[in-house]
């Protein structure tokens, strides 16, 4: 099938630098690279003119070129900022069915089920993010907070001594009321309050102390 409208303005345009790379280097991998800009238009799309658009760029992409987790991956995300929750599972769904190696798809994926209260889907997520991103904060936070909601305190300081070693800052958790509620917890109160006074400063204490409106 022709390709048509923006689909062939992108591919096109794209065509176009990889001839001039080719002259000079080697040019990536073609289809890498175009799915890689389509993937960027959508998010494009749904920044600029909103959720509509992206979807039905995307959705025409896949019939003409093909499927491409990238792809259902910024249409996850940006359904999920758009708060269509049931849109972003099923995009993020055929993101990690495409490619279960997607570190990003599977972050969001866990966060729509944990919004979800799927905790136990929810946490496998997380814990393939750490598996796929051991060096990156988030997953290990988020594993922290699924332990504090068992009230497992030895995971719970694990995973949160594991974030803190890459890159987490409690400063991103004094409004949230769950982590208050942390550090009232007989259990896990004492291991957060220490873990704070060591990792970050007195200020940071005293706004998780401070009640919230």
């Amino acid at each position: 099938m022709m390709a048509s409208g923006p689909v062939f303005a992108l591919l096109l345009a794209l065509s176009a630098v990889v001839s001039d790379a080719r002259a000079e280097i080697p040019p990536p991998d073609y289809r890498d690279s175009l799915m890689a800009a389509a993937a960027d238009e959508v998010s494009r799309l749904a920044r600029q003119e909103g959720l509509g658009p992206a979807t039905e760029f995307a959705k025409k992409w896949e019939r003409q070129i093909g499927p491409d987790a990238r792809l259902a991956y910024e249409l996850g995300l940006a359904s999920r900022l758009a708060r269509e929750p049931g849109d972003a599972r099923r995009w993020l769904d055929r993101a990690v069915a495409l490619d279960p190696t997607l570190v990003a798809a599977r972050y969001d994926r866990g966060e729509v089920l944990l919004s979800a209260e799927e905790l136990a889907d929810a946490e496998a997520d997380f814990r393939e993010v750490v598996r796929l991103a051991p060096d990156q904060w988030a997953g290990h936070f988020r594993l922290a907070d699924m332990a504090g909601r068992r009230r497992d305190a030895p995971a719970f300081e694990a995973h949160l001594l594991d974030a803190l070693r890459h890159g987490f800052s409690f400063r991103s958790v004094v409004g949230d009321r769950r982590w208050h509620g942390y550090l009232a917890d007989a259990e896990l109160g004492p291991i957060l309050r220490r873990l704070v006074v060591v990792y970050q400063d007195g200020a940071v204490l005293e706004a998780l102390e401070r009640p919230l409106e």
